[in-house]
């Protein structure tokens, strides 16, 4: 069974969550900024620690003051023009 649900990701109480992010594993924008301001800090040194992120590649971190168990951290690829392989 699929299901939808509408609000912040970082206040779910699922097992695991997934940060889309970038290859620095930093808080970006929109999601990502939403999961790392309600992580709190330790989620920054936890991340500084993976040492980055290749692009199609995930990496796990506990999940801080957010209530759901782990994060997943995952970078996409980005699109340029199509040319790219991307």
């Amino acid at each position: 069974m699929i299901s939808t649900l509408k609000g912040n990701i970082a206040l779910l109480d699922f097992d695991l969550i997934v940060d889309p992010t970038n290859q620095q594993v930093l808080p970006m924008q929109g999601v990502s900024a939403q999961i790392f301001h309600q992580a709190g800090s330790e989620m920054m040194k936890a991340c500084q620690e993976l040492n980055g992120l290749e692009v199609g590649k995930a990496k796990m971190t506990k999940a801080f003051n957010l209530p759901c168990k782990a994060v997943i951290h995952t970078c996409g690829p980005r699109y340029m023009d199509g040319t790219h392989n991307e």
